[in-house]
């Protein structure tokens, strides 16, 4: 299984946002099916000198969410409280923890998402 982003994602830290991504199974590139998914988990790297846990969303937060009409389509919504946290820095990349049951897969998204800070943080 493997992740694509459905495109190079730009996140603001301390703004809100919502993006995609695209979960699609190996070798084939076949949209993956989320049917029978019970929980998604959308894990961040935070900036270490927070001395945090990483940033995790889950579908109990109603954060993540399988797209009812789009196979393999996973949208993530983060706060502006979790993009101020994050680690700032180009390609950074994430993972999504897809649970079936018992069943777990770790989807890795490698340099997805360029996380940039505010031009005038003083300014709401």
């Amino acid at each position: 299984m493997a992740g694509t982003a459905v495109s190079q994602v730009t996140i603001v830290m301390g703004a809100d946002i919502q993006f995609a991504v695209r979960v699609v199974s190996n070798p084939s590139g076949d949209p993956f099916s989320l049917t029978g998914v019970t929980d998604i988990h959308a894990i961040f790297q935070n900036d270490p000198a927070l001395a945090q846990a990483p940033i995790e969303v889950t579908m109990g937060q109603n954060q993540v969410t399988p797209d009812a009409t789009i196979q393999g389509k996973v949208n993530i919504t983060l706060t502006q409280a979790q993009t101020a946290q994050l680690l700032a820095g180009d390609s950074q990349s994430f993972e999504l923890l897809l649970i079936f049951g018992s069943t777990r897969y770790i989807v890795e998204f490698v340099g997805a998402l360029n996380v940039v800070a505010r031009l005038f943080p003083g300014v709401s």
